[in-house]
């Protein structure tokens, strides 16, 4: 969320910065009903066609072809 952060700062608005986790993770999966206090168990369980990370989107700066050097 902190390069989200910086290019916003930079003028690019074009995706939503998020104020938690949970509400990034929720951008990827399918609305809860009004009643029920979970979200359905099939988009949760990735058994779901109509959500996954496809719904999560990406700025520009974010998909460039950068390669990333992870470490743990």
């Amino acid at each position: 969320m902190k390069f989200r952060k910086s290019c916003k700062e930079d003028g690019e608005h074009e995706v939503r910065i998020f104020s938690s986790l949970t509400e990034a993770v929720n951008s990827t999966i399918c609305p809860k009903d009004e009643d029920p206090l979970y979200h359905n168990l099939a988009c949760l369980c990735h058994e779901c066609r109509e959500c996954g990370t496809k719904k999560f989107q990406l700025s520009g700066e974010e998909k460039a072809d950068t390669m990333v050097n992870w470490k743990r």
